[in-house]
């Protein structure tokens, strides 16, 4: 993987509804922003920055060795941060990656899975690749703050580790097509210029209904591929996901 192929952003806003000033969030000694940050860098996929939403962001970055970018705070969702934080940069990536700042225990592992998938894609058959795995259970199904990913089962077998299927639809509803839903990871990979096209479209019905950006892509044709990883990561949404956490 080259190191300077790739870059990883991480979106960060101190305006979070469900959870007040969530990246600044103490998780063991550390923000919860700077967990993720690590596990970037981690991950060893490119270059890490964060595109942060205000001052206050951005010296934390500062405090803690991270390099940042400063955007709009009214950019309405990650990926358009990650792709207008991208443009501020003089370099031509392969990938870029929105890693969501909000899994501070995100598996490195898992982040190169999905790096390499779409690395591995020579033939373009998906524009973007993200990540699913199990519920841990019924409740867990039935949050909506967890995103559930319905996928295309093909012959219907479970699926194993690396797998790689097509995404049909994401929804924060319980869906009742256990075989078919799995829990969606925070993290795209985009081809830079699958990024761009993305941007391109205005939000569509569908994403500001289920408050999902990856709609976007699925209602305008684009690819969405889902790597399938042993990784339980707690998205941190609301404060009983935090206390799960710790």
């Amino acid at each position: 993987m080259g190191q300077h192929q790739n870059i990883i952003i991480i979106p960060a806003r101190i305006g979070s509804t469900r959870l007040k000033r969530k990246p600044l969030i103490d998780i063991q000694g550390k923000p919860m922003l700077i967990w993720c940050a690590e596990q970037a860098t981690k991950a060893n996929c490119g270059d890490v920055y964060i595109a942060c939403d205000s001052e206050e962001l951005s010296d934390l970055c500062n405090k803690y060795g991270y390099k940042s970018i400063m955007t709009d705070p009214t950019i309405p969702t990650g990926s358009d941060r990650v792709y207008i934080a991208s443009t501020m940069l003089n370099k031509n990536y392969e990938l870029i990656i929105n890693l969501q700042g909000d899994m501070p225990k995100i598996s490195p592992e898992t982040i190169r899975a999905v790096v390499t998938s779409l690395e591995d894609d020579v033939d373009k058959k998906f524009d973007i690749r993200t990540a699913i795995t199990i519920f841990d259970d019924e409740q867990e199904k039935r949050d909506v703050n967890n995103v559930s990913a319905i996928v295309c089962h093909g012959n219907g077998l479970d699926l194993k580790v690396g797998d790689v299927v097509n995404a049909l639809y994401f929804t924060r509803a319980a869906e009742p097509f256990p075989k078919s839903v799995y829990k969606h990871i925070g993290i795209y990979v985009y081809r830079a210029e699958a990024l761009k096209k993305f941007i391109s479209y205005p939000q569509s019905r569908l994403e500001i209904e289920e408050r999902l950006e990856q709609l976007r892509a699925l209602e305008n044709d684009m690819k969405i591929g889902c790597v399938f990883v042993d990784d339980h990561v707690i998205s941190v949404d609301t404060q009983a996901d935090l206390e799960r956490l710790i």
